[in-house]
């Protein structure tokens, strides 16, 4: 549906060399309707009203930009006593740490103790945190103050041409611009506002982990990230970054050309492509989620000593055929009716 941004994004490029976020956990801070996609992680689901359904588009987006990236929704809220946070997803996420965290629904507790110092850690963690910066012609949201949230403003492409929305937030914390004014699958509607620049913006970032990780067999660190963000930026404005536009519009290049040791210093060509591996069940993307968890169950995957599962994306495949064949029901099968035996024998 959005094929003409897309390509001149990067993103089909990227998809069509195998670069779907595979690898890479992205989640949104931000509850969704339950039933509309299958391949979502939520902890609480909400009923159909304005705010879940502006999370569920902010998830549509990244859903089409980093299809096999494991994706979830969770929104932070709580109670704070005594200076303690109570919140069952900021727990979660700290437990959980995702690659990237994108949001584009703000309260005034986000930039306050103690949810800013959770943020920290978060970013502590290699977290690469990701906000709209605001739809009105204002400061940008406060919580993009500081160097842990990265603000994402919007420009329009249309007809080929770019188009710089002039009276949307500004202002020195001005990171980058993506595109808004798409369409969403859910619903077949096309959403204006930074709110949906900000999750495209960072399925992106996926996809430029997934690259690394798969090449590398490591994600980039945040400077690095940040760094090559930088680096294939289309400047839109005034020559280096800008408050209206920051350093301008992140546009994904041909992975071919990528040149990996100028992000990864030791990195040398192998001639081989690393595969990432998968180290427990959440990093698992969804298509093959349920057979690994089947695995588990049977006992046939217990990891290494440190419980890493340690499955490459080509092993992943190969389980996932086999289950679809119905090998390992098969094998459970003829592994009940040995016991049946062995229990009438008795």
């Amino acid at each position: 549906m959005n094929k003409e941004e897309f390509e001149f994004l990067g993103i089909t490029k990227f998809h069509e060399a195998g670069y779907r976020g595979q690898g890479i956990i992205i989640c949104s801070k931000e509850n969704i309707i339950e039933g509309i996609f299958d391949d979502v992680f939520c902890l609480e689901y909400e009923k159909p009203d304005e705010w879940s359904r502006h999370g569920t588009t902010v998830m549509d987006y990244i859903r089409q930009v980093a299809p096999e990236a494991t994706k979830w929704a969770i929104e932070t809220q709580g109670t704070t006593k005594n200076g303690v946070l109570y919140s069952k997803g900021m727990d979660y996420l700290q437990k959980n740490a995702p690659d990237i965290l994108t949001t584009s629904f703000f309260k005034s507790s986000d930039i306050k103790e103690p949810k800013k110092s959770l943020y920290t850690q978060l970013y502590d963690k290699g977290c690469f945190l990701i906000l709209s910066a605001g739809n009105k012609d204002e400061e940008i949201e406060k919580l993009a103050e500081g160097d842990m949230w990265k603000a994402v403003g919007a420009c329009r492409f249309n007809n080929g041409k770019l188009k710089v929305e002039k009276d949307y937030a500004a202002g020195p914390e001005m990171d980058f611009v993506s595109l808004h004014n798409l369409y969403s699958m859910w619903d077949e509607s096309k959403h204006k506002g930074t709110s949906f620049s900000a999750p495209l913006f960072a399925g992106m970032c996926a996809l430029v982990q997934c690259f690394f990780l798969k090449k590398t067999g490591k994600k980039l660190s945040h400077k690095k990230m940040l760094k090559f963000v930088i680096d294939n930026c289309l400047d839109l404005e005034d020559e280096g970054r800008d408050h209206k536009t920051g350093h301008g519009l992140f546009i994904l290049p041909d992975p071919a050309n990528i040149d990996i040791s100028k992000y990864c210093e030791d990195y040398e060509e192998s001639g081989e492509e690393d595969m990432p591996k998968y180290n427990t069940l959440a990093e698992v993307p969804e298509w093959g989620k349920s057979t690994v968890e089947k695995l588990i169950n049977k006992g046939a995957l217990k990891g290494d000593e440190n419980g890493n599962l340690n499955i490459s994306e080509e092993l992943l495949r190969t389980f996932v055929i086999h289950d679809r064949l119905g090998i390992y029901d098969l094998v459970l099968s003829t592994e009940n009716s040995a016991e049946s035996a062995e229990n009438v024998a008795e």
